[in-house]
């Protein structure tokens, strides 16, 4: 806030000069005290002025709402999303969300800058100057996620975060993912921590799983918050630790169940964040942001009001934000009229003193975003593979063998380690689409390095064709899986020529598919186009067999290679809890 704008704001306050706006008989949710209160609230610029009685600032100048039956919430923070994951540009991304009550995302993009490196944050701020949508950063922490596991784009040291640390804009320190690095006293994880917490930001966790000594020592060099959880004691342990329980409602990750046993037991939730994490367009489109996640939390039993402070004043707390996440002088005036409590019917939208939204539409023009060409160009593999590139030799002229297979599980990150027997043919290891057995493989796309990590995988339901993409968190080379090695060469082979993006194949021809530019990750079209490509995409997946509710996210998870237990990156299967390479066939 301005000097300027600090008079004006005070000068409203005390009555001596008019309100710019002003909502009128409305209820307003005070997350301070969690009381519902009747009055209006009056708006100076940007901010507001006054909340209760406001007649005596209201001039013929002053626009009035009048708000008679409606709920004056605060706009909703999103406290950790990656914004990649929309694959949409951050432009595109704030008119679908603004429409649903979100004013500020706070995202790490790890995504960004696996493939581009420290410039990611660079190109990201720029866009967002432009917008009413507040965007804050966290700093990719683990770029690569796991060194040595897998071929990122880019790496971000030290001496990046040291650089970046102290910018507008920059909260802290994103997931640390690497939670076996700072275990085992890695000086450069241990640095990046120390470089945060000395500039008094925050620092966000990802220890999925984690219980007992190790997540104490995890949560004692200052890791503030964690994502990452999938049990109802896991949300304990980390509770009692002192951390922030952000607890996702994404497109593939739903773990807000976990909130029960914290309601059981009586507990406060004063340290509860509902955040995404992850949103795919369509459900961007079709469900909302941050919204149904806030019913769902209402109709497991949480009081509305609660409910809206785990995205209101609870993560702005959390992340150090001040004059955002409430309904109180001297705030960002950014406030969403719902029509009804429970069910967060959302009406209008204000974002910084101006009415930006209304009845699901976006009132304001945005920008069309420019890129530059380097970013639109990513693709840059060693040679074209062919299926003999692709397939899985045995080292014995053997009729089967014993084989590792990774264990997709719908709606979780969390995958088995299986062992099965497949056929032999000509030395090569044959996928089984009959028993739901098909060939995995990532290509590596940065650097020429010519890796294919090969392997199998259960739980995809395909049973003939392939699915491609250059969506495979965090380092984003090329990963497909098909049921066979015609389908996966024609999968691969085009996704390539797009310059990145999802594919959906059948031998020799191309079913679907949607380009993938911006760093092989997010479109540079509207979301509706976005979202029409992509429902053809899953509809012929769905063709090939498919099972699963979103195949192309899924798939992409497979290659993060810090979520338990098996995993497979350009350089091979990787098991997360052994924390090494494994090979593909038992000997």
């Amino acid at each position: 806030m301005t000097i300027h704008e600090l008079k004006d704001v005070i000068r409203c306050a005390l009555g001596r000069v008019p309100a710019d706006l002003v909502i009128k008989n409305v209820t307003v949710v005070n997350v301070f005290t969690e009381e519902l209160v009747e009055g209006s609230i009056a708006l100076k610029g940007k901010y507001i002025a006054r909340v209760g009685e406001v007649n005596d600032i209201i001039s013929d100048s002053t626009i009035i709402y009048d708000a008679r039956g409606m709920y004056a919430v605060p706009a909703f923070i999103d406290a950790h999303i990656h914004i990649e994951s929309a694959m949409i540009t951050l432009t595109e991304f704030a008119r679908a969300v603004i429409p649903h009550g979100t004013g500020t995302i706070i995202t790490d993009i790890h995504e960004l800058a696996n493939v581009i490196g420290i410039e990611a944050v660079d190109l990201i701020l720029r866009e967002a100057e432009k917008l009413p949508l507040n965007v804050f950063i966290m700093l990719p922490s683990c770029v690569p996620a796991a060194p040595g596991i897998d071929t990122p784009g880019a790496e971000i040291g030290v001496g990046e975060i040291q650089e970046y640390i102290g910018r507008e804009y920059v909260l802290g320190l994103g997931e640390m993912m690497n939670y076996p690095g700072v275990l085992n006293l890695e000086e450069d994880v241990l640095k990046k921590i120390g470089i945060a917490q000395n500039a008094g930001k925050v620092v966000d966790g990802h220890a999925p799983l984690l219980l007992g000594k190790e997540l104490q020592a995890y949560a004692s060099v200052g890791i503030l918050t964690d994502h990452e959880t999938v049990t109802p004691e896991e949300a304990l342990e980390k509770l009692r630790s002192g951390m922030y329980l952000l607890v996702r409602e994404g497109s593939l990750s739903k773990n807000i169940d976990i909130l029960r046993k914290v309601i059981e037991r009586g507990l406060s939730l004063e340290r509860c964040i509902i955040v995404t994490d992850d949103r795919h367009p369509d459900d961007l489109l079709r469900e909302g942001h941050l919204d149904p996640a806030i019913r769902k939390a209402i109709k497991m039993g949480i009081d509305p009001v609660k409910a809206i402070k785990m995205v209101t004043l609870i993560p702005a707390q959390a992340y150090r934000l001040s004059r955002i996440g409430g309904i109180a002088p001297g705030y960002y005036a950014d406030i969403v009229l719902l029509k009804n409590l429970e069910s967060v019917s959302i009406c209008k939208v204000f974002l910084k003193g101006e009415l930006v939204a209304d009845d699901g539409k976006v009132l304001i023009k945005l920008q069309t975003p420019q890129y530059p060409a380097k970013y639109l160009r990513t693709i840059n593999v060693k040679k074209t593979p062919t299926k003999d590139d692709l397939a899985i030799i045995s080292p014995e002229d053997a009729e089967e063998v014993a084989v590792r297979v990774i264990g997709v599980q719908e709606g979780s990150l969390i995958t088995k380690s299986l062992t099965e027997r497949l056929a032999v043919k000509n030395r090569r290891v044959l996928p089984d689409p009959s028993r739901d057995i098909l060939e995995i493989v990532v290509v590596e796309r940065h650097r020429k390095t010519g890796n294919i990590g090969k392997g199998f995988v259960k739980g995809f339901g395909i049973k003939r064709g392939a699915l491609a993409s250059t969506i495979a968190h965090d380092s984003h080379n090329i990963v497909a899986v098909g049921a066979d090695l015609d389908s996966l060469e024609t999968a691969i082979k085009e996704v390539m020529r797009i310059g990145g993006g999802l594919v959906v194949a059948l031998r020799d021809k191309v079913l679907a598919e949607l380009s993938l530019p911006l760093a092989g990750l997010m479109s540079i079209e509207s979301i509706e186009n976005v979202v029409q490509k992509l429902d053809l995409l899953n509809n012929k997946a769905k063709e090939l067999g498919i099972k699963i509710r979103n195949p192309f996210m899924t798939l992409s998870f497979l290659a993060l290679p810090v979520i338990p237990e098996l995993k497979i990156t350009d350089k091979g299967l990787f098991d997360v809890k052994l924390f090494k390479r494994v090979n593909v066939i038992i000997q």
